[in-house]
């Protein structure tokens, strides 16, 4: 892409990063599934297209707003006087995050105070008790 770009006479800066199971440390869920086959569908659907406007001729971020797809033109996502990408929040109030979240398997505050859960955990993980607790430090309220 960064080729691409620099063929056309501009400069862009891509940086690699897989969202979704890096905020939960976990595998996909069905959420994650559904949501990525249709970016990809909706990303499919626009390349084909012939779009009318000029601030998307060379592409634009897929994205789902209100269970719509949106092209935001890459221009959008920048800080006009820095350069830098503005940093999308996930709406942790929207039943997609609700119901995501439901899915996910947590370590919450209460279940470092149950030891038989704990050690399963351990045990689920390969892990030593005092390993597993030394891992995950820091995580679901527990002190690192």
């Amino acid at each position: 892409m960064q080729r691409a770009f620099r063929s056309w006479g501009q400069a862009t800066a891509i940086v690699d990063v897989t969202l979704g199971y890096q905020l939960r440390g976990s595998p996909p869920i069905p959420f994650d599934i559904d949501y990525t086959r249709t970016l990809g569908y909706s990303a499919v659907r626009f390349l084909l297209s012939d779009t009318e406007v000029e601030r998307l001729k060379f592409g634009g971020l897929i994205c789902q707003e209100d269970g719509h797809r949106k092209v935001l033109a890459f221009d959008d996502l920048r800080d006009p006087e820095t350069g830098r990408i503005w940093v999308r929040t996930v709406d942790v109030d929207s039943e997609y995050y609700a119901v995501a979240r439901e899915y996910m398997i947590r370590l919450d505050a209460e279940d470092w105070n149950d030891d038989h859960f704990i050690s399963q955990m351990a045990q689920a993980a390969n892990l030593g008790l005092n390993e597993f607790k030394k891992a995950f430090a820091g995580v679901g309220g527990r002190p690192a």
